[in-house]
């Protein structure tokens, strides 16, 4: 198994990382994008990552090839125990139930990695519960017994313990093997400091936000008026009601394709191409993560904040009266 991590971003990848060396199989760390690592001022010793994962570890450059043949050469010379990581350890009182458990599965057929299975057991992972119960109900119950005891003992799922004691090693990892950073701040760091600070965070959506809207709506009000004038020059957009056959889909095609063009060009195509720009950016991300606070108690996500504000700029240019006239740049 190669195990491909970011290394601009060492901690929160090695949370995975972690997670995969409780299956214990043989794997390799291949250190990716130490080129823009570097350039950002992060120093990072292989080495000790080597030593603290127990796993070999090379530095590649996905985008250029840089490192590849090194990390193919690696693959092909260490196998077996060579390429087997360290074990993780956790608390004294989980470590017991491991133990505990892990010897229950000795005899026991099943398709698992046993330390794994038994970690897996102590979570109350539901699927091996199920898979367990028929061929090892008394293990499984010795696992219920012991995920309750530790929750009284923690006071909390233990499934939450093990997440955070996973979080505090791969911090401690990462501190390790960081030698830290180097030359000034890049921009997008120091926007960071302001996107996603607790108050001036909150003022700048509203005003990236709210300038959306007004580039969509001031901009986009003149040129639906000049489209409207356009239209107007080959007729009228008023649908007719009576009349014959030919005149009446005459009319209801022409008014159809004025109030879409009248529509959607100056409004939701200028809204699109600004939103393209705030996405491409990184911004939108930022957002989302801001909000994602706010609107969970409306059980919606962070990222729900831009379909709203896609239903408001619908709502504002939604047809306001009879047929060829808009709220907002149309006749009224």
């Amino acid at each position: 198994m190669v195990n491909v991590v970011d290394a601009t971003a060492l901690e929160r990848n090695l949370f995975f990382t972690l997670q995969l060396l409780e299956l214990g199989l043989p794997m390799v760390f291949a250190l990716n994008l130490v080129d823009l690592a570097a350039r950002r001022g992060i120093r990072l010793d292989p080495v000790v990552l080597g030593e603290r994962l127990g796993l070999p570890v090379v530095r590649t450059v996905g985008t250029s090839g840089s490192g590849l043949g090194e990390l193919t050469q690696t693959i092909a010379d260490s196998e077996g125990p060579r390429l087997l990581p360290r074990r993780l350890s956790y608390e004294p009182a989980i470590e017991a139930a491991l133990e505990g458990l892990a010897a229950g599965l000795d005899g026991v057929e099943q398709p698992y990695p046993v330390r794994w299975a038994a970690l897996k057991l102590l979570e109350g992972d539901e699927e091996l519960l199920r898979f367990f119960q028929s061929s090892a109900p008394t293990l499984v119950a010795r696992a219920t017994a012991e995920r309750t005891a530790l929750e009284v003992r923690y006071v909390t799922r233990i499934g939450t313990v093990i997440s955070t004691q996973r979080y505090e090693q791969a911090e401690a990892i990462a501190s390790a093997v960081q030698g830290g950073k180097t030359g000034t701040p890049r921009i997008a760091d120091r926007i960071d400091r302001v996107a996603l600070h607790p108050v001036l965070g909150y003022l700048l959506i509203a005003g990236v936000l709210g300038g959306l809207l007004a580039w969509t709506f001031t901009i986009g009000a003149g040129l639906s008026e000049l489209l409207v004038a356009a239209f107007g020059l080959f007729g009228s957009l008023d649908p007719v009601t009576q009349g014959s056959l030919p005149v009446l889909l005459w009319s209801g095609a022409y008014t159809g394709l004025g109030a879409g063009v009248t529509l959607v060009v100056p409004f939701v195509l200028r809204f699109y191409l600004l939103l393209a720009v705030i996405e491409d950016s990184g911004y939108l991300t930022r957002i989302s993560v801001m909000l994602d606070r706010v609107m969970h108690p409306l059980g919606l996500h962070g990222k729900a904040i831009i379909p709203l504000v896609m239903w408001a700029t619908g709502a504002a240019c939604r047809p306001a009266g009879p047929a060829g006239s808009w709220r907002r740049g149309g006749r009224s």
